[in-house]
């Protein structure tokens, strides 16, 4: 029995301190060995879970550079990659500097969808929308293909209906609202409702089903965002 521990959900490990314990282990782990690229990069995930970004990204560059010359621990290194693009945005570096790193972790990992997703992220940011829908768009199409289970057992994470928000969303920006519509036809299907933002989501797919005179779906719609606006009255 094969069992992948992929980490504690990020408010529990707030709660139990997590940090605290293993930020001086790991460091003083990269101290007895330079060359353990591994522990790099969960010194890099570390900062990333505190808000650390401007000491995340210099810890998972070294990670990867360190990877690079040691392929014992390069099994890491596409986690690696994505969590180096996800926090050099929240860094808020700038964008020139920031959009060559997606541009060469896809080289290396063309079939990640995490890693589109994440440029998309960049690009969104940028206000660079059509080049971002392309991304999402290959994302959608490297979800759906598949991954190998070595793939899925690094813990990658993308749900669908994630793509499909912000490709509603990225749609929406350009005024290209019935492709934004069906995107979130497709959001609410399978987004959970528990999640942030699952208002907004309902809110602004039943306006456009109202705009595009979508009977078929429109009572079905109000139905769910009546019931999602008593739950959060009763909360």
């Amino acid at each position: 029995i094969e069992i992948i521990h992929l980490g504690y959900d990020h408010e529990i490990y707030k709660e139990r301190k997590k940090t605290e314990r293993s930020l001086p282990l790991i460091l003083a782990s990269i101290e007895d060995d330079p060359s353990d690229g591994a522990m790099k990069y969960y010194l890099g995930r570390e900062y990333m879970r505190i808000g650390d970004h401007a000491k995340a990204v210099p810890a998972l560059t070294d990670a990867i550079e360190t990877m690079e010359r040691n392929p014992d621990h390069s099994n890491l290194a596409e986690a690696s990659w994505l969590a180096l693009v996800k926090s050099s945005l929240q860094a808020e570096f700038p964008f020139e500097e920031i959009m060559k790193l997606p541009s060469s972790a896809l080289k290396l990992f063309p079939t990640n969808p995490d890693l589109w997703n994440a440029t998309a992220g960049v690009l969104i940011v940028a206000h660079k929308q059509e080049e971002a829908i392309n991304c999402l768009l290959q994302a959608q199409k490297n979800l759906e293909d598949g991954w190998t289970d070595a793939e899925r057992s690094q813990g990658l994470s993308l749900r669908s209906w994630e793509l499909n928000e912000r490709l509603a969303l990225s749609y929406g920006e350009l005024g290209r609202w019935k492709e934004s519509y069906e995107c979130f036809l497709k959001t609410i299907d399978t987004r959970p409702r528990d999640i942030p933002g699952w208002q907004a989501v309902i809110d602004t797919t039943v306006s456009l089903a109202e705009q595009f005179g979508d009977t078929a779906r429109l009572d079905l719609l109000k139905k769910i965002q009546k019931e999602s606006q008593e739950l959060n009255q009763g909360a």
